[in-house]
Order: structure tokens, then sequence, then C-alpha cells
């Protein structure tokens, strides 16, 4: 008799050992005594945000890890479901050096493509600005927050959270996400694999990690590579989309992703429009 596809529970709990052993030689001091993990918070990024700003120690390196998030947050206001042992919820506090906010989302969306791909041979594409999909399906969420050093009136620190859909159950998710939301387990190709619920978490976060400080301490030339990359899983190149900025609302076709992660779309008139804010959206 076939045997139902039931969701597992995650294997393994969120370790902060067992992440940092499977970080790379070149970054294990950059995380060490760092990494803090909580059965439930409100939101990584706003915990990442308050040891920023209120703790004596440097924060580079930072990561904070939860099982739970209670008021996860998304671009624009939006929140994002995060149920317990069932995602890899995750920020990074890094100090950087002339790399604007929005291009550190799309290389951190690469650096997370990259490790799914490491971690369970999955290729994900990317939605502009900082989603990941799988299956014409969000997976992933990514916000970067700067914090803005007062003296001298620049982002020195950003907070770049990540959320993962690795074993959730969408059937469980509220019901406006049922049609849009996805997860790593419930892909058709690892779905009736039994060793995916074998691979613990920690590992894609370590990997998470390896790729990310890999790409921002990057050559330019590199960097520009990593762009390319972007380029080449993004969805929307070609596409027709609705643009969402503020109260405008525009119909466009993507052109292209400039070098700076801003998308460029033409609009029904024939002009062109660089947006680095707002909301695109397209049907699948």
């Amino acid at each position: 008799m076939q045997k139902e596809n039931v969701i597992s529970p995650a294997p393994h709990a969120l370790c902060a050992s067992a992440i940092q052993n499977s970080i790379l030689p070149i970054y294990k001091e950059l995380t060490l005594n760092k990494i803090r993990i909580f059965d439930e918070i409100n939101s990584t990024n706003t915990e990442a945000k308050r040891l920023a700003q209120e703790s004596a120690d440097d924060p580079h390196g930072t990561v904070i890890l939860a099982e739970k998030q209670t008021a996860g947050r998304g671009r624009l206001g939006r929140t994002f479901y995060s149920p317990s042992q069932t995602g890899l919820y995750m920020s990074v506090l890094l100090k950087v050096d002339n790399l604007d906010p929005m291009l550190i989302t799309a290389l951190t969306s690469v650096a997370v493509a990259r490790a799914i791909k490491d971690v369970y041979g999955i290729e994900t594409s990317i939605k502009w600005v900082n989603d990941l999909f799988l299956d014409g399906r969000k997976i992933c969420g990514i916000l970067t927050e700067g914090i803005i050093d007062q003296t001298a009136k620049k982002i020195e620190t950003v907070v770049i959270g990540i959320g993962i859909n690795v074993y959730s159950n969408i059937e469980s998710f509220p019901q406006d996400l049922h049609n849009t939301a996805g997860s790593l387990s419930q892909t058709a190709q690892v779905c009736h694999d039994p060793d995916f619920y074998k691979t613990s978490r920690n590992l894609l976060c370590a990997s998470v990690l390896n790729n990310l400080f890999a790409i921002l301490s990057s050559s330019p030339e590199k960097i520009e590579a990593c762009i390319n990359e972007y380029r080449d899983r993004s969805f929307l190149t070609g596409k027709d989309v609705t643009v969402v900025k503020g109260n405008t609302i525009f119909k466009a076709r993507v052109i292209n992703i400039t070098k700076q992660a801003h998308l460029l779309v033409q609009k029904e008139d024939g002009t062109q429009e660089e947006l680095f804010t707002g909301e695109v959206s397209i049907k699948l």
C-alpha cells in the first residue's frame, strides 16, 4: 500500500556549535561565540538591531536565529509567517563599506540560492528584489536594514534577515498564503526523498553564512559576477509586470537588472524607468 506523503518534523534542533563546526576555517573567527539561538522571538531582525545599538561588544559577525518568530518582518511592512521548527529564520549583523542595502539584498539572494543548491541540490529562481521561488512559489524572503552611525551620518552596519521555508506544511499557513507560499520539503524534487529530512537546518545555516561571507568580501569583479548570476536566476526579465510605487500603479516590461540591483523597466508609453523601490507583481 502506498504511504501518504506526510511532512515530517525537523530532525535536528538549531545548535550553535553544530553551525560553527560547519563554518569554513577562514570565517570561523568571525562567528565565534556570536551565534545566538532563541526558542521563540518576535523578530530576529529586531533583536539584531537592538544588539547593534545597545551592546558594548563588536556586533560584526553576530548571527541571531530562532525556532519561531511571532512577528517576523518582510519588505514594505509585511509579515513573514514563521511557525516553530519548520524554517530557517536568521539575521546577520555585518559592518559594510560602500555597499547599498539593495545591492546587499541581491547578493544575499545569490548566497542563499547557492546554499540551497549546495545542501539540497535544488535550483531556485529570484524575484526582484528579495524573494526566492521554487516551483512558482515563494520559499524565501530577505530583509536588509541599515543602521546609521549618528556621528558619521552614514550606514555603518546592516542587519540581513533571511527566512527560508524548509519543512513547512503550507496547508497550515494562513489562508491568504496558500496559493503563493512554498517550502523546500514540498517541492516534487524532494517530497518523497527520506534523505531530505536527515539534513539539518544547521548545515543549511552554515552554508548560507559561508556563501554570504564569501560574496560580501569579494572583489568588485566577483561581485559583478554575482549580479550576473542574480540576472540569470531572475524570472522577471522580459516579462510584463505591474509596478506599485507608493500610490502609483503602472504596467511595464522588465528590461534588465542594473549592476546596483535596480530594476530597469519599460512603460507602456515606451519610456524607461530604473526602480530602486516599490513592488513588482507578475501572474505565474
